[in-house]
């Protein structure tokens, strides 16, 4: 034949293989080399383990051969549709995953033989839902309610916790509310968990809100000093100003005010 490359297949029973090289005029020259063309036993499919699981949580993907087909002592992971070049080359069978995706394997034998067909594995992991948005008055004054919301709704199961203490009285609930007994900086944490196809139990990050619980005033005492009564003024004070609570009404506390009546 003409062309200088013949390829083999295991189909061809043979030991030796000669090679006979003729030019035009009619010189040739000839060599010998024994051949054994392999069987590609490399068979086998991808197990997940577990088969479930949330979107994060670490699955592990198991290459097994088939019965009758050999352990490859290579791989080449590929997660489709987002990579062209490998995901991942390991020496061992296993691969640790925490994503939704295809994942397929390019396998190598112990003689260098090659499968690049074997079946790939579709794995649906349940994604997390989002962090819970809650919204609330951030500043209550004492002796009035917090009251907060996070979005109603039917596939969501929400847990709270208060400065990292768990609230179990308000698991389930979309709104809650109280009434401090103290001044003070509460942060109110809340997850929502939804349950999976097949009875994974998925929580997303947690959502958080801050309330700053303030003292209320106490009760102004109002002084009124007669200082003339031609024209009439009198010098109007609070006896017991507050520090912390300023009305833009009155004067600075340490002041005084007089008005002509």
């Amino acid at each position: 034949q003409p062309n200088p490359v013949k390829t083999f297949s295991a189909d061809n029973s043979f030991n030796s293989v000669t090679l006979i090289v003729t030019n035009a005029f009619g010189c040739h020259v000839s060599q010998s080399k024994n051949i054994t063309v392999a069987d590609v036993k490399l068979s086998g499919e991808i197990k997940a383990h577990p088969e479930n699981g949330c979107e994060g949580d670490p699955i592990t993907l198991n290459f097994e051969p088939d019965n009758g087909q050999d352990m490859p002592v290579y791989f080449e992971w590929y997660k489709y549709p987002e990579t062209e070049i490998p995901y991942a080359t390991t020496s061992s069978p296993s691969l640790d995953v925490s994503q939704s995706g295809q994942y397929h394997v390019f396998v190598t034998g112990a003689n260098g033989c090659k499968k690049y067909t074997n079946e790939a594995l579709s794995l649906a992991l349940t994604p997390l839902p989002e962090a819970p948005k809650i919204e609330g008055e951030p500043v209550v004054c004492l002796g009035n309610a917090i009251s907060l919301q996070v979005p109603e709704s039917e596939e969501l199961n929400y847990k709270w916790s208060k400065d990292g203490v768990p609230q179990p009285q308000w698991d389930g609930e979309d709104s809650v509310t109280e009434t401090p007994v103290t001044p003070g900086i509460y942060t109110y944490t809340v997850r929502a968990s939804v349950t999976g196809p097949n009875g994974e139990t998925c929580q997303s990050p947690a959502g958080q809100f801050t309330v700053t619980v303030i003292p209320s005033p106490t009760t102004p005492q109002p002084y009124i000093t007669s200082v003339s009564c031609d024209p009439y003024l009198v010098t109007v004070e609070v006896g017991n100003p507050q520090a912390d609570h300023n009305d833009p009404r009155w004067p600075p506390k340490g002041h005084c005010q007089q008005q002509r009546l």
